[in-house]
């Protein structure tokens, strides 16, 4: 069975996919794409906000799922939600060998960057294993709250927060380890907190 050059298009963004399998030996291979998606032309959906990207490809046999290899890529511009805003995405992901690794994913979020680095072994089902890296750079506290419709009236906070958290080891026994740094933390009119 084979899909061979099938585009769409979807308001004004441009779906295309192309691939193919053979029913007998469960080989196939197969990929997607998706250029400026604006889900406003889904009115189940018209509440997310921005112009979303993704590119996916996959091969493999469907009936060893170890043998499958994947790559993709999921990009977001201005993303929000109602009122909320999100800012712009960039994640990118490959699975292999029961493996998936996420490298350089980036969040430019209103007010600073969130990092994210690290792999989820899924070679046991039962108890997934993870490492993982976030870093948070400069947050701004005052601009994301507002951006996220959650800046409180009554209690202005500002200030910024900057750190590390490292995820590791299994969904049955999984271990934190994290640094925050806190810079001129205000809420309301409360003094300056002392830096973490």
């Amino acid at each position: 069975a084979e899909l061979e050059n099938f585009s769409a298009n979807l308001g004004k963004a441009l779906i295309t996919a192309d691939g193919g399998a053979n029913l007998n030996t469960g080989v196939f291979s197969a990929e997607l794409k998706t250029e400026n998606l604006d889900f406003k032309v889904i009115p189940e959906l018209k509440k997310l906000k921005g112009v979303y990207n993704l590119y996916a490809n996959a091969s493999g046999n469907y009936n060893e799922i170890e043998s499958i290899k994947a790559d993709a890529v999921f990009k977001a511009q201005n993303a929000g939600w109602e009122k909320m805003k999100f800012g712009d995405f960039n994640f990118p992901v490959n699975w292999a060998n029961n493996i998936l690794k996420i490298s350089q994913a980036k969040a430019n979020l209103p007010g600073g960057t969130l990092n994210l680095n690290g792999i989820i072994n899924l070679t046991d089902t039962a108890d997934p294993d993870f490492d993982l890296v976030l870093l948070t750079r400069g947050i701004n506290l005052a601009t994301a709250l507002n951006a996220f419709n959650l800046q409180d009236k009554n209690m202005k906070v500002s200030g910024k927060i900057s750190g590390q958290a490292d995820v590791k080891g299994s969904v049955k026994n999984p271990s934190l380890n994290a640094a925050l740094r806190a810079e001129k933390i205000k809420a309301g009119t409360l003094v300056d907190m002392p830096e973490a």
